[in-house]
């Protein structure tokens, strides 16, 4: 239900939607522990795909610390691999959050390339 209203609210307001920054506010704290969820994952992935630049970043700065383990997690793989994708489509609004997601698992490449689920994000 929650996807489809991230959705719906997309078509009607892009990225400029007060439901989807809402949601980001209230997930921030537990965002690794959602998108390493079964069910969470799927949320994570679509608010990534609809969040704004601005909200982008800080969802990028709260998963930081956490983003090896979110990577090598069965169901995290496919939410860092979601926004390392939306990421790409961003190249010059979010450079910096690039730069530290790409210096984080830099320290983590070969555990990251010789996991089974990390692998799919490197």
């Amino acid at each position: 239900m929650t996807q489809r209203k991230l959705e719906e609210n997309y078509a009607i307001h892009g990225d400029n939607d007060d439901f989807s920054a809402c949601l980001l506010h209230v997930l921030l704290d537990i965002l690794p522990d959602v998108m390493t969820n079964q069910f969470g994952n799927y949320l994570c992935q679509k608010l990534i795909e609809v969040l704004s630049v601005e909200s982008l970043r800080k969802l990028v700065h709260a998963i930081l610390p956490s983003v090896v383990e979110v990577s090598m997690d069965l169901h995290g793989t496919r939410a860092i691999q979601t926004l390392v994708e939306v990421l790409g489509n961003e190249p010059a609004g979010l450079k910096q959050e690039i730069l530290a997601l790409g210096a984080e698992m830099s320290q983590y490449i070969f555990d990251l390339s010789t996991h089974p689920n990390g692998n799919h994000v490197i």
